[in-house]
């Protein structure tokens, strides 16, 4: 039963690392992300970029929030993961999906 055990912890171990590879035709995409409660609609980025290429970050495109002004764009809808201002690089190694994060206005 060890042995059984061991094979199949061995398998999925290589498997797992097999899968990891990422092909050089591979593409990934840029993608904005309309989430919360705002108008209009975020830019979008037709390109197709291959591993280690680099996005710019696009300008908040014709989306407003009343009493909020545009701060950046997270890979996380509330703000609490990677930020990007409007301009910033973008190493792009998987699908990235981008989140507007807004700061209230005073």
């Amino acid at each position: 039963m060890l042995k059984i055990t061991v094979f199949i912890v061995l398998f999925a171990f290589g498997l797992f690392f097999t899968g990891c590879e990422v092909s050089p035709d591979a593409t990934f995409r840029v993608s904005y992300i309309k989430y919360g409660d705002y108008y209009g609609y975020p830019p979008t980025d037709p390109e197709k970029y291959k591993y280690g290429e680099v996005a710019i970050a696009k300008y908040q495109g014709a989306i407003y929030k009343e009493g909020y002004t545009f701060k950046n764009w997270n890979t996380s809808p509330h703000g609490d993961s990677t930020p990007y201002k409007v301009g910033e690089e973008i190493i792009v190694n998987k699908d990235i999906f981008l989140y507007v994060i807004w700061t209230p206005d005073n």
